[in-house]
């Protein structure tokens, strides 16, 4: 079995499990796939929408139920909440649709906001269109991705041809200017 096969059979199935958790690579990995014609993009972006949101809302819930616990037992939650709150405070709708970009704060963020820094309706529905907006920005980036490589190929098929080349020559070059050195100090 190749990797393009692989994608295509589990490319879905992987897609769903990174975007339950953090899942920018995987997503990018998976617009590139649908630039290959090797996944769906309207599938692609369907999956990564659904289990992105579901990730999200799941999170959510822990912070709404454990939430106050797993503060007092996790110092990153201890450290990332006064930072939250004061966020949240200031401009929560921004936070709730930015949070899944800010590296490091994409589970934990939704935990925080489920200890009641955000009432759930308004999480929901501001989860689900920030879920919307990156679904379109990271698999969009692997799909034009997939149309720069392609666009570059032949360029970089030339350049890999003349590198070769090059490094051929320098070789020949280093081999040529060793072997003068040493007749050079031979008796």
């Amino acid at each position: 079995m190749n990797l393009a096969q692989l994608v295509s059979d589990y490319g879905y199935v992987a897609l769903a499990l990174g975007c339950l958790l953090e899942g920018e690579t995987v997503l990018v990995m998976a617009g590139y796939a649908a630039h290959r014609g090797l996944l769906s993009w309207p599938i692609v972006f369907a999956v990564a929408a659904v289990f992105s949101f579901a990730g999200d809302q799941m999170w959510f819930q822990v912070g709404r139920h454990y939430g106050q616990r797993l503060i007092e037992r996790f110092t990153l939650l201890r450290k990332r909440l006064p930072w939250l709150q004061a966020r949240v405070g200031a401009h929560p709708e921004a936070l709730v649709l930015g949070i899944r970009f800010m590296v490091g704060l994409r589970t934990v963020g939704p935990i925080l906001m489920g200890c009641g820094l955000v009432p759930p309706r308004r999480f929901l529905w501001l989860n689900l269109l920030g879920a919307l907006l990156w679904v379109t920005v990271f698999a969009s980036a692997g799909y034009f991705f997939g149309q720069v490589v392609e666009t570059l190929l032949p360029k970089v098929k030339a350049a890999e041809e003349w590198g070769l080349a090059a490094l051929a020559l320098l070789g020949l070059g280093i081999h040529l200017w060793q072997s003068f050195r040493r007749k050079r100090h031979e008796p």
